[in-house]
């Protein structure tokens, strides 16, 4: 927490500007609410692990055998230890207690707030743990096949990291044993979309969504100006951009066939491999 909040040149660091500069007070306040006992008179040996170059030194030149020869206390280069045991009941009423301030700082007493990858789809089945009827949850999902093959050649020729594997039959079984971990869970508060309905069926994919945030088509005001489905249809069938992609298209229809994409009836054909929006 402490490195989101402010660490320089970590990437999705900065809470303390863009969330709250309360961020780390809340994070604190959470500890302090499931914590047993706080100790700083000892330490175990994750304390120990330097966390930078500067503690390093500090390490070397502090050594235990320098410090006992010169009868100096060796100095603390650590937060103190946190003992927490809290009962189920304590540790969701803590947690409860901060997403609440978590969201209140990103405005969510005063309009709706949108959170990418709040919940993941295997722990969606714990939202009563943590929230009330004022979540919506939208679980998006996608054609496999697009899935491994905009990985491979496209977002990591851009240096854009997504943890799966390149080797298609490593890829299959991590996306099964990832699809096979989630809880099946019906309830009223989360919708089901495929991305391909949000492009080849715009209407009706709105229409639901309308429905389940329980508002007016009125209320949308920048239709078309963010999610084009004219530009992101460019984001599908990329299985028939190029012949070199059949092979391993064809192994993952084969072992993931409940999760790719009936395009029978879609006639979308990208004429070029280089366009990929």
């Amino acid at each position: 927490m402490q490195d989101l909040y402010c660490k320089p040149n970590y990437w999705p660091s900065g809470y303390k500007d863009f969330l709250s500069s309360d961020f780390l007070k809340y994070c604190k306040e959470f500890i302090s609410d499931i914590a047993c006992v706080s100790i700083d008179e000892t330490f175990w040996y994750y304390q120990e692990n330097p966390q930078n170059f500067k503690m390093h030194v500090m390490s070397i030149l502090y050594g235990k055998k320098i410090l006992r020869a010169l009868g100096v206390k060796k100095p603390l280069r650590y937060n103190e230890m946190t003992f927490a045991y809290p009962t189920a009941e304590e540790f969701y009423r803590a947690a409860k207690k901060f997403l609440g301030k978590i969201f209140v700082a990103m405005g969510s007493g005063n309009e709706n707030i949108i959170v990418d990858q709040l919940l993941l789809p295997h722990n969606i089945y714990r939202i009563d743990r943590y929230f009330g009827d004022e979540l919506r949850v939208f679980v998006v999902e996608r054609d496999s096949r697009d899935v491994f093959l905009m990985n491979k050649y496209y977002w990591s020729q851009k240096n854009a990291q997504v943890p799966y594997p390149y080797d298609v039959n490593d890829f299959c079984k991590m996306y099964r044993a990832i699809r096979d971990n989630e809880i099946s869970l019906q309830d009223e508060r989360i919708l089901r979309l495929k991305f391909e309905e949000l492009v080849y069926d715009y209407d009706n994919a709105l229409a639901r969504i309308y429905n389940h945030l329980g508002i007016a088509e009125e209320k949308h005001l920048r239709k078309l100006s963010i999610f084009d489905p004219k530009i992101s249809v460019n984001n599908t069938q990329i299985f028939k951009r190029n012949e070199k992609y059949f092979e391993e298209s064809e192994i993952i229809a084969t072992l993931l066939p409940e999760y790719i994409y009936d395009f029978s009836e879609k006639n979308f054909n990208p004429v070029s491999d280089v366009d990929l929006f």
